[in-house]
């Protein structure tokens, strides 16, 4: 059986939720009886995914306290107030050696979802029809490859949407971490974890695309959005 890691990076401080997020982190967030990150962490498990990292940043001590009783790592992301998600990433770069999934802390979803990508033996990115259509995470997908992720929607050339969701091989991890300290080298970590995959792209790594099949997943960044979360998967 082939040796699975995840990651999840969970050091967002949630400023679009304003109160709700003023005593907790939003993975820490309700959904039914569990939460955002519990609900992840679990499916992980279930799917036979023991060596999990979680990276923290905003109220990063409630998570160790509230995650004490579960098999994870914790790698604090010290700098959560300066970058984004990206950074989360490069802290916990080194702790990689085998095939990895990465998910967002903020993301609920199907969990047949979880179950398909790790039998995908691609690099990949999990990626919708595009629904959001001033979503940063638009890609430009040709022949089922990821050709292009960006910040700004381009009707012409995005034709989908990545989701928060991707899995890499142990055989990408050189090019990978070759991307990311060339980033570190020229000072420039700060943004969304996108950005590596455009480095990736770049640098000529083959990244597949992946969809969905109208299988549900949501972006928990607001209240809204977190309203419909809890109706969907109550």
């Amino acid at each position: 059986m082939i040796k699975i890691q995840a990651i999840i990076l969970a050091a967002g401080k949630g400023s679009r939720f304003h109160n709700l997020t003023k005593t907790i982190p939003k993975c820490l967030l309700s959904i039914g009886n569990t939460t955002i990150l519990d609900r992840q962490i679990d499916l992980l498990i279930e799917n036979n995914i023991d060596e999990i990292f979680v990276v923290t940043g905003h109220y990063s001590d409630l998570i160790q306290k509230h995650l004490k009783k579960k098999n994870v790592k914790i790698i604090k992301n010290e700098k959560y107030n300066i970058f984004d998600n990206l950074y989360s990433f490069w802290c916990v770069k080194n702790f990689i050696t085998n095939d990895f999934i990465c998910i967002y802390g903020d993301l609920v979803f199907d969990e047949k979802l979880l179950l398909e990508i790790i039998k995908n033996r691609n690099n990949c990115l999990m990626v919708d029809d595009p629904i959001y259509k001033f979503d940063n995470h638009s890609v430009e997908i040709k022949n089922n490859l990821i050709k292009n992720i960006n910040f700004n929607y381009d009707a012409l050339k995005h034709n989908g949407q990545f989701i928060g969701i991707l899995k890499f091989n142990k055989s990408s991890l050189s090019l990978l971490k070759k991307s990311i300290n060339e980033l570190e080298k020229n000072e420039n970590l700060d943004g969304e974890f996108i950005r590596l995959i455009q480095s990736l792209i770049k640098n000529k790594m083959i990244i597949h695309a992946y969809n969905v099949n109208k299988k549900i997943w949501i972006n928990v960044n607001n209240k809204i959005k977190l309203d419909n979360a809890r109706k969907q998967f109550n």
